[in-house]
């Protein structure tokens, strides 16, 4: 986990880190695509964003300031008759926010990938078993 304070001039630098975060996932996910192919499934990869103030979720990304939040949203997806693809796990990951009080904002990066490599493991033990729900 990265905490720094916030200034408007890392606002680039944070953009950055995102990029290079979500680029790990991706690389992950592609890895194990495979595997998970074996059961009929597929990894998608999605991101979100929260502005947790106002109580605003977006797709797109919002604006860097106090509530500010970024997430990874990986799912593993079935297709069902060959043309509705539905999804049976997910899992998000909180990647950066932006939290404080007035002028005394900080920066939160989690650069982690463990938890993803964990979680897709996982995944593939309930689908295996086929211990879903």
């Amino acid at each position: 986990m990265i905490k720094l304070k916030y200034k408007k001039e890392k606002n680039e630098w944070i953009f950055n880190q995102e990029e290079k975060i979500l680029k790990s996932y991706t690389d992950i996910i592609n890895e194990y695509q495979d595997k998970f192919k074996k059961y009929g499934y597929f990894l998608n990869l999605n991101c979100y964003w929260l502005e947790t103030i106002k109580n605003k979720k977006s797709d797109s990304r919002l604006s860097f300031k106090n509530g500010y939040e970024f997430y990874i949203l990986c799912k593993a997806l079935r297709y069902s008759n060959c043309e509705d693809a539905y999804s049976e796990l997910s899992v998000s990951y909180n990647i950066s926010s932006i939290t404080g009080f007035l002028f005394f904002l900080n920066v939160k990066l989690n650069p982690d990938t463990e938890h993803i490599i964990e979680d897709l493991e996982r995944m593939l033990k309930l689908i295996d078993k086929n211990d879903l729900f």
